[in-house]
Protein backbone atom coordinates (compact mmCIF):
# COMPACT_ATOMS: atom_id res chain seq x y z
CA UNK A 1 0.00 0.00 0.00
CA UNK A 2 1.29 3.40 -1.08
CA UNK A 3 2.03 5.91 1.88
CA UNK A 4 1.98 9.92 1.84
CA UNK A 5 5.52 11.00 3.04
CA UNK A 6 6.27 14.73 2.04
CA UNK A 7 8.39 16.55 4.96
CA UNK A 8 9.88 20.10 4.42
CA UNK A 9 12.83 21.53 6.33
CA UNK A 10 15.82 24.04 6.52
CA UNK A 11 19.49 24.18 7.07
CA UNK A 12 20.66 26.81 9.18
CA UNK A 13 23.87 27.64 10.44
CA UNK A 14 23.26 28.42 13.78
CA UNK A 15 22.42 24.64 13.93
CA UNK A 16 26.04 23.98 12.48
CA UNK A 17 24.63 22.80 9.30
CA UNK A 18 25.76 24.20 5.39
CA UNK A 19 24.29 23.43 1.91
CA UNK A 20 27.76 21.90 0.97
CA UNK A 21 27.52 19.34 3.14
CA UNK A 22 23.55 18.58 2.72
CA UNK A 23 24.61 17.93 -0.90
CA UNK A 24 27.43 16.22 -0.46
CA UNK A 25 25.68 13.32 2.13
CA UNK A 26 22.92 13.21 -0.01
CA UNK A 27 24.22 12.98 -3.84
CA UNK A 28 27.03 10.40 -2.31
CA UNK A 29 30.34 12.90 -3.54
CA UNK A 30 33.03 14.90 -2.31
CA UNK A 31 32.35 18.78 -1.95
CA UNK A 32 35.19 20.76 -0.77
CA UNK A 33 33.52 24.03 1.25
CA UNK A 34 35.08 26.95 0.17
CA UNK A 35 33.95 29.56 3.05
CA UNK A 36 34.92 27.29 5.28
CA UNK A 37 37.77 25.00 4.24
CA UNK A 38 36.19 21.89 5.41
CA UNK A 39 36.04 18.95 2.99
CA UNK A 40 32.35 16.81 2.74
CA UNK A 41 33.81 13.54 1.47
CA UNK A 42 30.62 11.04 1.46
CA UNK A 43 32.18 9.35 -1.48
CA UNK A 44 31.87 5.78 -0.47
CA UNK A 45 28.03 5.88 0.87
CA UNK A 46 25.72 3.71 -0.64
CA UNK A 47 22.02 4.08 -1.87
CA UNK A 48 22.14 6.57 -4.43
CA UNK A 49 20.33 5.77 -7.20
CA UNK A 50 20.20 8.69 -9.35
CA UNK A 51 21.39 12.18 -8.85
CA UNK A 52 20.44 15.51 -10.40
CA UNK A 53 21.13 19.27 -10.50
CA UNK A 54 17.78 21.28 -11.70
CA UNK A 55 18.24 25.07 -12.89
CA UNK A 56 15.62 27.88 -14.09
CA UNK A 57 15.31 28.47 -17.43
CA UNK A 58 18.03 30.86 -18.63
CA UNK A 59 19.82 30.19 -15.36
CA UNK A 60 23.86 28.52 -16.07
CA UNK A 61 24.40 25.24 -15.31
CA UNK A 62 27.21 24.58 -12.72
CA UNK A 63 28.90 21.35 -10.79
CA UNK A 64 27.25 20.23 -7.11
CA UNK A 65 30.33 22.11 -5.92
CA UNK A 66 30.16 25.55 -7.38
CA UNK A 67 26.38 25.67 -6.92
CA UNK A 68 26.04 25.06 -3.64
CA UNK A 69 29.75 26.82 -3.10
CA UNK A 70 28.03 29.97 -4.42
CA UNK A 71 24.64 29.48 -2.44
CA UNK A 72 26.93 29.28 0.93
CA UNK A 73 28.80 32.73 -0.46
CA UNK A 74 25.83 34.59 -1.01
CA UNK A 75 24.68 34.33 2.68
CA UNK A 76 25.97 36.40 4.78
CA UNK A 77 24.45 36.39 8.25
CA UNK A 78 26.15 33.49 10.86
CA UNK A 79 22.15 32.25 11.53
CA UNK A 80 21.42 32.00 7.62
CA UNK A 81 19.20 29.65 6.66
CA UNK A 82 20.88 27.62 3.86
CA UNK A 83 19.17 25.65 2.31
CA UNK A 84 16.07 23.79 2.11
CA UNK A 85 14.92 20.19 1.32
CA UNK A 86 11.54 18.57 0.50
CA UNK A 87 11.80 14.95 1.22
CA UNK A 88 9.38 12.94 0.09
CA UNK A 89 8.55 8.62 -0.45
CA UNK A 90 7.97 7.16 -3.30
CA UNK A 91 5.90 4.57 -4.12
CA UNK A 92 7.62 1.08 -3.94
CA UNK A 93 4.57 0.23 -6.29
CA UNK A 94 5.99 2.06 -9.17
CA UNK A 95 8.54 0.80 -11.75
CA UNK A 96 11.83 2.51 -10.84
CA UNK A 97 11.56 4.44 -14.00
CA UNK A 98 7.78 5.94 -12.99
CA UNK A 99 9.93 6.37 -9.47
CA UNK A 100 12.41 8.69 -11.38
CA UNK A 101 10.14 10.42 -13.39
CA UNK A 102 7.59 11.25 -10.44
CA UNK A 103 10.87 12.65 -8.95
CA UNK A 104 11.64 15.01 -11.59
CA UNK A 105 8.29 15.91 -12.17
CA UNK A 106 8.25 17.39 -8.95
CA UNK A 107 11.71 18.82 -8.76
CA UNK A 108 11.00 20.95 -12.10
CA UNK A 109 7.48 22.12 -10.51
CA UNK A 110 9.62 23.56 -7.58
CA UNK A 111 11.78 24.70 -10.04
CA UNK A 112 9.18 26.61 -12.26
CA UNK A 113 7.31 27.48 -8.85
CA UNK A 114 10.30 29.46 -7.17
CA UNK A 115 12.73 29.77 -9.63
CA UNK A 116 15.58 28.31 -7.30
CA UNK A 117 17.90 25.20 -8.07
CA UNK A 118 16.73 21.89 -7.11
CA UNK A 119 19.64 19.37 -6.26
CA UNK A 120 17.70 15.68 -6.15
CA UNK A 121 18.94 12.54 -5.36
CA UNK A 122 17.15 9.63 -5.33
CA UNK A 123 17.93 7.07 -2.35
CA UNK A 124 16.99 3.61 -3.02
CA UNK A 125 16.87 1.06 0.06
CA UNK A 126 20.63 -0.48 1.48
CA UNK A 127 20.88 -4.12 3.11
CA UNK A 128 20.27 -3.15 6.70
CA UNK A 129 16.82 -0.81 5.10
CA UNK A 130 13.21 -1.88 4.71
CA UNK A 131 13.39 -3.11 0.97
CA UNK A 132 10.26 -0.36 0.18
CA UNK A 133 12.32 2.37 1.61
CA UNK A 134 12.42 4.20 -1.92
CA UNK A 135 12.38 7.78 -1.57
CA UNK A 136 13.99 11.06 -2.55
CA UNK A 137 15.69 14.14 -1.38
CA UNK A 138 15.02 17.87 -3.28
CA UNK A 139 17.64 19.95 -1.84
CA UNK A 140 16.88 23.52 -2.96
CA UNK A 141 18.22 27.19 -2.64
CA UNK A 142 16.95 29.86 -0.61
CA UNK A 143 17.60 32.17 -3.21
CA UNK A 144 16.19 32.85 -6.46
CA UNK A 145 18.92 31.81 -9.34
CA UNK A 146 19.37 33.36 -13.00
CA UNK A 147 22.00 34.47 -15.33
CA UNK A 148 23.38 36.82 -12.49
CA UNK A 149 23.43 34.11 -9.94
CA UNK A 150 22.03 33.70 -6.63
CA UNK A 151 20.06 36.96 -6.21
CA UNK A 152 16.58 37.77 -3.66
CA UNK A 153 15.58 35.08 -1.15
CA UNK A 154 12.34 32.79 -1.67
CA UNK A 155 10.41 34.84 0.76
CA UNK A 156 7.39 33.73 0.15
CA UNK A 157 8.35 30.32 2.19
CA UNK A 158 9.72 32.16 5.48
CA UNK A 159 6.85 34.28 5.41
CA UNK A 160 5.05 33.62 9.25
CA UNK A 161 1.76 33.28 7.63
CA UNK A 162 1.98 32.83 3.80
CA UNK A 163 5.14 30.32 4.63
CA UNK A 164 2.60 26.97 5.86
CA UNK A 165 0.12 27.59 3.23
CA UNK A 166 3.02 27.45 0.61
CA UNK A 167 4.41 23.97 2.55
CA UNK A 168 0.67 22.83 1.96
CA UNK A 169 0.54 23.60 -1.48
CA UNK A 170 3.68 21.81 -1.86
CA UNK A 171 2.16 18.65 0.32
CA UNK A 172 -0.87 19.12 -2.54
CA UNK A 173 1.05 18.99 -5.13
CA UNK A 174 3.35 16.07 -4.22
CA UNK A 175 0.26 13.76 -3.58
CA UNK A 176 -1.73 14.68 -6.83
CA UNK A 177 1.84 13.77 -8.56
CA UNK A 178 1.66 10.48 -6.85
CA UNK A 179 -2.07 9.23 -7.57
CA UNK A 180 -1.42 10.26 -10.92
CA UNK A 181 1.70 8.20 -11.34
CA UNK A 182 -0.22 5.18 -9.56
CA UNK A 183 -3.39 5.90 -11.64
CA UNK A 184 -1.07 5.65 -14.65
CA UNK A 185 -0.11 2.88 -13.57
CA UNK A 186 -2.95 1.10 -13.04
CA UNK A 187 -2.85 0.61 -9.52
CA UNK A 188 -5.42 0.95 -7.00
CA UNK A 189 -3.78 2.32 -4.12
CA UNK A 190 -4.13 6.05 -3.46
CA UNK A 191 -2.46 8.69 -1.19
CA UNK A 192 -3.91 11.49 1.04
CA UNK A 193 -1.59 14.76 2.20
CA UNK A 194 -4.65 15.91 4.66
CA UNK A 195 -4.74 15.12 8.00
CA UNK A 196 -6.63 13.05 10.05
CA UNK A 197 -8.01 15.92 11.89
CA UNK A 198 -8.65 17.75 8.75
CA UNK A 199 -10.62 14.23 7.80
CA UNK A 200 -12.82 14.63 10.74
CA UNK A 201 -10.80 11.25 11.51
CA UNK A 202 -10.39 10.92 15.57
CA UNK A 203 -7.56 7.98 15.08
CA UNK A 204 -4.75 7.64 17.32
CA UNK A 205 -1.73 9.94 15.66
CA UNK A 206 1.47 7.68 16.67
CA UNK A 207 5.13 8.36 16.41
CA UNK A 208 6.77 7.45 13.18
CA UNK A 209 9.96 4.56 13.43
CA UNK A 210 12.71 4.42 11.25
CA UNK A 211 12.82 1.74 8.87
CA UNK A 212 14.68 -1.52 8.60
CA UNK A 213 17.15 -2.68 11.27
CA UNK A 214 19.48 -0.11 10.62
CA UNK A 215 22.06 0.79 13.51
CA UNK A 216 21.74 -0.48 17.28
CA UNK A 217 20.94 3.24 17.52
CA UNK A 218 17.54 2.88 15.61
CA UNK A 219 17.25 -0.11 17.01
CA UNK A 220 17.02 1.05 20.68
CA UNK A 221 15.47 4.78 19.42
CA UNK A 222 12.36 2.47 17.80
CA UNK A 223 11.81 0.46 21.11
CA UNK A 224 11.38 3.62 22.84
CA UNK A 225 8.97 4.63 20.45
CA UNK A 226 7.24 1.51 19.91
CA UNK A 227 6.94 2.07 24.08
CA UNK A 228 5.45 5.52 23.44
CA UNK A 229 2.93 4.17 20.79
CA UNK A 230 1.43 1.35 23.48
CA UNK A 231 1.02 4.20 25.76
CA UNK A 232 -1.30 6.48 23.36
CA UNK A 233 -2.83 3.56 21.83
CA UNK A 234 -4.01 2.03 25.44
CA UNK A 235 -5.17 6.08 25.79
CA UNK A 236 -8.71 5.34 23.92
CA UNK A 237 -10.22 2.25 25.35
CA UNK A 238 -13.77 0.84 24.87
CA UNK A 239 -14.82 2.93 28.28
CA UNK A 240 -12.85 6.27 27.21
CA UNK A 241 -14.55 6.43 22.97
CA UNK A 242 -18.17 5.67 24.48
CA UNK A 243 -17.89 8.72 26.51
CA UNK A 244 -16.50 10.70 23.75
CA UNK A 245 -19.08 8.89 21.29
CA UNK A 246 -22.14 10.14 23.97
CA UNK A 247 -20.92 13.31 24.21
CA UNK A 248 -21.16 13.55 19.91
CA UNK A 249 -24.15 11.86 20.29
CA UNK A 250 -25.81 14.66 22.16
CA UNK A 251 -24.22 17.38 20.13
CA UNK A 252 -25.75 15.92 17.07
CA UNK A 253 -22.31 14.73 15.78
CA UNK A 254 -21.15 11.24 13.72
CA UNK A 255 -19.25 9.49 15.79
CA UNK A 256 -16.15 8.74 13.47
CA UNK A 257 -13.65 6.57 15.45
CA UNK A 258 -13.94 2.82 15.58
CA UNK A 259 -12.12 1.29 18.15
CA UNK A 260 -11.84 -1.74 16.45
CA UNK A 261 -8.80 -0.08 13.76
CA UNK A 262 -7.04 0.00 17.02
CA UNK A 263 -6.74 -3.86 18.26
CA UNK A 264 -4.74 -5.02 21.34
CA UNK A 265 -1.40 -4.10 20.39
CA UNK A 266 0.59 -6.05 22.72
CA UNK A 267 2.03 -9.31 22.54
CA UNK A 268 2.90 -10.76 25.96
CA UNK A 269 6.07 -12.66 23.83
CA UNK A 270 6.78 -9.30 22.49
CA UNK A 271 5.67 -6.60 24.40
CA UNK A 272 8.42 -4.87 26.62
CA UNK A 273 7.06 -2.70 29.88
CA UNK A 274 7.14 0.22 30.11
CA UNK A 275 9.74 0.27 32.98
CA UNK A 276 12.50 -1.12 31.13
CA UNK A 277 13.66 2.22 29.80
CA UNK A 278 15.23 4.55 32.11
CA UNK A 279 14.12 8.20 31.91
CA UNK A 280 17.85 9.02 30.67
CA UNK A 281 17.24 6.33 27.39
CA UNK A 282 14.24 8.41 26.84
CA UNK A 283 16.01 11.98 27.13
CA UNK A 284 18.87 10.48 24.50
CA UNK A 285 16.23 9.50 21.98
CA UNK A 286 14.94 13.39 22.49
CA UNK A 287 18.43 14.44 21.52
CA UNK A 288 19.37 12.74 18.67
CA UNK A 289 19.81 15.62 16.03
CA UNK A 290 17.18 15.16 13.30
CA UNK A 291 19.21 16.72 10.42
Amino acid sequence: MAIFHCHVKCFSRRKGESGTAAAAYRSGERIVDIRTGFVHDFGGRGGVALKQLFFPAGAPELSRGACWNQAEAAERRKDSTVAREVLVSLPHELPRFQQYMLSVKMARWIVDNYACVVDLAIHEPTECNDHRNFHAHMLTSTRRFGPDGFTKKCRELDHISDGPKEIQKIREQWCEFVNQALAECQLASRVDHRSHATLGRLEVPTIAQGRGPGSEKRRKRNRIIRSLNRRLLKTFTPEVCDQFSRVFEENGIAWPFDPNLYPPTANPEQDLADDQYPQEDVQWWRDIPRG
